[in-house]
């Protein structure tokens, strides 16, 4: 998924190219209208599309107008899986190691048929056991999922009312702190702020 930043999608785009996939979804958000620098920036992020020189089948999702990031990234997503079952999602800013396309892909078969919804590329903490750990959290700074999973994304939490008052909320969040901070987040995200 892209925008305006040439100089680290870039560096994205060169990681890609060494794994060399035969599928490639590229998602451009669009220039804000009658902005020549921002137009000239969108032209150059998505002319890296002319350095694929492998077999591969190149699907562009080119956003008609500028769309807000909390628009652009899931409806580049929803188009995605309006094609494919899983897949790896990338920012332009992501910057992926060679062994992060391997692990996502080990890892969406191995998980597909468990109570897994997304896959991430990045670690804050070592893992006690192996090489991988399972969180609660999704870090989205370079990540995996399936259809299945992002079929339950719902932008406007639509569920917060109910669930926050749910003893499984409570139960996930035993930390007074986390809880206290976790509730204003999704809080200020159901009221649109």
């Amino acid at each position: 998924m892209t925008y305006r930043r040439i100089n680290t999608a870039k560096k994205v785009f060169n990681k890609i190219k060494l794994i060399k996939p035969k599928k490639l979804y590229f998602a451009s958000n669009a220039p804000i209208s009658n902005n020549k620098s921002d137009v000239k920036k969108v032209i150059a992020v998505r002319n890296l599309l002319s350095q694929v020189d492998w077999k591969c089948k190149i699907v562009k999702i080119y956003h008609k107008k500028h769309l807000s990031v909390s628009k652009s990234i899931p409806k580049s997503i929803t188009t995605f899986f309006e094609y494919e079952d899983k897949g790896i999602i990338l920012e332009d800013d992501c910057l992926p190691s060679n062994d992060f396309f391997y692990y996502c892909e080990k890892m969406l078969k191995l998980y597909e048929k468990k109570n897994i919804n997304a896959i991430c590329g990045s670690r804050f903490s070592s893992p006690k056991n192996g090489n991988y750990y399972f969180s609660k959290y999704n870090h989205a700074w370079g990540w995996a999922t399936w259809k299945k999973s992002w079929n339950k994304f719902d932008p406007n939490i639509s569920f917060w009312p109910k669930w926050k008052n749910s003893n499984h909320w409570k139960k996930m969040n035993l930390d007074i702190n986390e809880l206290s901070y976790w509730t204003k987040i999704f809080e200020a995200t159901y009221k649109k702020k």
